[in-house]
């Protein structure tokens, strides 16, 4: 009879221990989790055409390594986002540099104010139908990792000023383990607008 007395009470004690170890280390990764975020900061209040800079901040806990942006093309041009060091500490900002390059492969040198303007004449097609800058932001792709050497992806949509006639708006679309496609990034935006219009 002790012998299953022990048993069970070895058996509640391992299952304790187990639960206890992986809250610990979902505790750990918050912790050291880097959480990426990217702002628009509109440098001209005047009546001139809406420019600013793109700002990539790490609001998480832990540091972000060997980040990367995936490239976003507009009408031909290929826009690439980057910082210098490809680093940024817990609650760290910087602006995003860019560089361009035009149907012909060649480099221009162009400011946001630029990019602001063909993003709002982005126009495509999904599904058969045509659709308008409002319906079709750029999306934007950050891959980084953690402290402990784990891959990150976050996902934004960028919508030109011009539409909503405000500032430059950037949604957050989702944040997720591992790499992920340009493709499957831009899926998880529509699935998002998807679940935003059926609760509308």
């Amino acid at each position: 009879m002790w012998d299953v007395i022990n048993t069970f009470v070895l058996l509640g004690t391992g299952i304790v221990v187990y639960k206890y170890t992986k809250a610990t280390q979902y505790t750990n990764e918050i912790n050291e989790a880097p959480l990426i975020n990217v702002v628009f900061l509109q440098t001209n209040r005047n009546n001139g055409p809406v420019d600013g800079d793109l700002v990539i901040e790490n609001v998480g806990h832990g540091p972000a390594y060997n980040i990367s942006l995936e490239k976003i093309l507009l009408e031909n041009y290929s826009y690439r986002f980057f910082l210098d060091n490809k680093m940024l500490a817990p609650k760290e900002r910087q602006k995003l540099k860019m560089s361009v390059r035009g149907p012909n492969n060649e480099m221009e040198a162009s400011g946001t104010d630029l990019f602001l303007t063909r993003l709002d004449g982005q126009k495509g097609s999904r599904g058969g139908k045509d659709i308008d800058s409002k319906n079709n932001p750029a999306i934007f792709l950050v891959h980084c990792l953690g402290i402990s050497g784990k891959k990150y992806h976050f996902v934004f949509a960028l919508y030109s000023p011009i539409v909503f006639s405000i500032e430059m708006v950037v949604q957050f679309v989702m944040r997720g383990n591992g790499k992920i496609t340009i493709e499957q990034a831009r899926q998880a935006w529509d699935k998002s607008e998807v679940i935003r219009s059926s609760i509308h």
